[in-house]
């Protein structure tokens, strides 16, 4: 693995591992955010990053195929 690729993959494993402890946080604090009103903003956050994750993942495929990277 060349540094090229090694720089854009790990902060993307590292952004997927991010999403499943937001995950996790959420389910295990699901009832304490309601009630602080703050499950809207996880609702919001947790699909949007997971976008992101995914985009990200693409775009890198993409680029391999392609010999960029």
């Amino acid at each position: 693995m060349t540094l090229k690729r090694a720089l854009w993959i790990i902060p993307n494993i590292s952004l997927h591992l991010l999403w499943i402890v937001c995950l996790i946080f959420v389910g295990w604090n699901w009832t304490a955010i309601h009630q602080e009103g703050f499950l809207s903003y996880w609702l919001f956050v947790l699909p949007s990053l997971l976008l992101v994750n995914v985009w990200g993942s693409y775009r890198i495929t993409g680029w391999i195929q392609e010999g960029k990277l």
